[in-house]
């Protein structure tokens, strides 16, 4: 009696331990599948931001190749239509009060264009006036004329005037806020018209 208890007994304990071995191994295994998951779920997220990042890079690079592509197309118009202008001046020079026309013209042929101007140098032999600049810009919508040579403005000293004075050759000015002209923040693109002695005799803007 006595021994077939405690084989009972025995039999019982070992149940109970191959169940507790097998519950432990269960448990093993899930928390190596949690492991591994957990480490796939991590490569998966660090790889799919670089994707995710590479991805905004590059479509951020291409943005701004085509903002800069569009911005020197508008540069690029803007020279081409002051530089097709420019022998209007050479046709009206002699009657300085025509020279709107240029001014006009301009703004009529390039709708990026807001404001133009033929500023004549100082005691010029074409006009009897100390400062003479016809200038044209968009106000509402419309064409408004101006005569910049005055107290008031005195172009002679706006850098894209000297800057262009000094160095003879055509640029682009640093943005600004033309007060008196247009009175918005523009850039002003001027470039230097020669007499036949190659004396600078104008800037046209």
């Amino acid at each position: 009696l006595l021994e077939a208890q405690y084989d009972g007994i025995v039999e019982e304990a070992m149940a109970t331990y191959r169940n507790g071995f097998t519950n432990a191994r269960r448990t093993i295994i899930v928390l190596l599948v949690a492991i591994i998951f957990a480490a796939i779920f991590t490569v998966l997220s660090i790889y799919t931001q670089r994707v995710v990042k590479h991805s905004a890079e590059e479509q951020s690079q291409k943005a701004l190749a085509a903002n800069v592509m569009n911005i020197r197309q508008v540069l690029l118009q803007a020279e081409n239509t002051l530089h097709e202008a420019e022998w209007m001046v050479y046709r009206y020079i002699n009657t300085p009060d025509s020279l709107y026309l240029v001014t006009q013209h301009i703004l009529q042929e390039n709708p990026i264009i807001v404001g133009s101007c033929v500023a004549l140098v100082p005691e010029n032999k074409f006009t009897k006036h100390l400062s003479f600049a016809p200038y044209s810009c968009i106000i509402d919508n419309e064409i408004v004329n101006k005569q910049l040579g005055s107290e008031e403005y005195d172009y002679v000293n706006k850098d894209w005037y000297k800057n262009v004075i000094s160095s003879g050759k055509t640029g682009w000015s640093d943005p600004y806020f033309d007060k008196g002209g247009i009175d918005k923040q523009i850039c002003t693109l001027s470039s230097p018209l020669l007499d036949r002695e190659g004396s600078i005799f104008a800037v046209l803007t």
